[in-house]
């Protein structure tokens, strides 16, 4: 999986968790944490939730931080890392 499939696949996470934003908003360089007033920390957990089900991977404490989720490509590297590190 590369990382525009993921960034493709989290964006339309993100659409249906905040659909006030529309489809041409979501991009890899789109800025999440402290930029969206409704990415507050409950949809970081229902965030987290929906990405360890749908790439079957477990984000670690470690991982979640501002850096990871400052971006949509930011979530995306952290996605691939885990994901090929498994393959």
């Amino acid at each position: 999986m590369n990382k525009q499939e993921i960034v493709n696949r989290l964006a339309k996470i993100l659409m249906n968790m905040m659909p006030s934003y529309g489809q041409a908003y979501w991009q890899e360089d789109s800025e999440l944490f402290g930029v969206l007033p409704e990415f507050d920390s409950m949809s970081i957990v229902t965030l987290i939730g929906e990405i360890e089900d749908i790439f079957d991977i477990l984000i670690d404490d470690e991982d979640i931080d501002a850096e990871n989720f400052e971006t949509i490509g930011a979530l995306a590297s952290l996605i691939m890392n885990m994901v090929n590190s498994i393959d």
